[in-house]
């Protein structure tokens, strides 16, 4: 074998070995290891000292939150279906939280461990300063039907959806947001709108509550302690799960 052919096969070789190892890792979901590596005794600009070689807890959280969430599924191609289901979510708030640390390993000494805890978290009318009374729904699933032969002559968007939701009792239909050419009508067209909107609030439907929801929260946890090893099977991973 000449000395080309040995590189190359020795460095094949390695390839393969590493795609190997990180591919394990991400079955083991072994995420952390390599970035604990990079950051231990980094030098950072607003520290006046090095972080240390191990112990250092990473993690960072997500949160995602409004005041309200409203689909509209009409049965046809159209606003002029006969019947459509709305989905209402009122306050929703969701928040992922997750931090990983090194820590002495139980099994074998001078190496350490990884302990991994990630947080879920969903909750429903539970922004406020007062929480939202238990028998107030804050997330729905309805379905309505039109009870008149023919459907309105909307010419807006924003019509549409004071149509669409008028029985709804948790969506904020006028925080919808409106086209530039409605914007850019007359006063007089605007104030003509609000003269209908007494017809829009009464639009002959027939509203059914298919699911209703009351503010709660549902709180997600799970712990992985992680051996310095990579281990040989997948192994099973606990959480525990509480609503409020």
């Amino acid at each position: 074998m000449q000395a080309s052919e040995l590189v190359t096969y020795v460095s094949g070789r390695s390839g393969r070995t590493w795609a190997s190892s990180v591919l394990q890792d991400a079955r083991h979901h072994r995420h952390w290891q390599r970035v604990l590596a990079q950051v231990a005794g980094l030098h950072l600009s607003t520290l006046s000292f090095p972080l240390p070689t191990s112990g250092t807890v990473l993690g960072g959280t997500m949160e995602l939150h409004g005041n309200n969430i409203s689909l509209a599924c009409f049965h046809g191609i159209n606003f002029k279906s006969k019947s459509w289901a709305l989905f209402s979510l009122k306050e929703p708030c969701i928040s992922f939280a997750t931090e990983a640390q090194e820590i002495p390993s139980t099994e074998a000494n001078e190496q350490l461990d990884v302990h991994v805890v990630q947080t879920l978290t969903f909750s429903l009318g539970m922004m406020a300063d007062h929480p939202h009374a238990q028998h107030h729904s804050m997330a729905t699933v309805c379905r309505l039907s039109r009870n008149v032969l023919f459907p309105p002559q909307f010419r807006t968007l924003q019509e549409w959806f004071h149509y669409a939701f008028a029985n709804s009792e948790i969506d904020a239909v006028d925080r919808f947001p409106s086209l530039e050419r409605e914007r850019s009508e007359s006063c007089d067209q605007q104030r003509s709108r609000s003269n209908n909107s007494n017809k829009l609030q009464d639009p002959n439907h027939t509203r059914e509550v298919i699911f209703a929801l009351p503010s709660l929260q549902l709180h997600l946890k799970t712990e992985h302690l992680q051996a310095a090893k990579t281990p040989d099977v997948v192994g099973e991973c606990k959480y525990s799960v509480s609503v409020f």
